[in-house]
């Protein structure tokens, strides 16, 4: 019996664990941008159209800490981050300190717009 549940928990660690490398693995800003604009109280307060200010952004989203969003308590947005691409904009809440949100998870992103 004992060696049962200490096979069970393994498995239940090991797929927790799997599933948290994959979703941390996987970039949530896939794709080419032009343009990213941060939005406050429906004004552009700031525009980035430079390649290479896009790409560090891009990826410091796509390698930061994520939390499931329902988890936690979320602060109102401070603005919106609106991302250009071919496909069209897609825009994310920014937030103190700059975190942002991307589909069900918080990003840790720490970004200084």
């Amino acid at each position: 019996m004992k060696k049962a549940m200490t096979v069970l928990l393994v498995f239940v660690l090991l797929g927790g664990l799997t599933g948290y490398l994959v979703t941390k693995s996987e970039p949530l800003l896939p794709g080419n941008y032009s343009k990213i604009e941060l939005v406050k109280n429906e004004k552009v307060v700031k525009a980035i159209t430079e390649e290479q200010e896009i790409k560090r952004i891009v990826k410091e989203i796509n390698r930061s800490n994520r939390e499931i969003k329902e988890d936690i308590g979320l602060p109102e947005p401070i603005g919106e981050l609106k991302f250009y691409s071919e496909k069209g904009v897609l825009s994310l809440s920014y937030f103190p300190g700059g975190a942002v949100t991307v589909d069900q998870y918080l990003i840790e992103s720490r970004l200084d717009l």
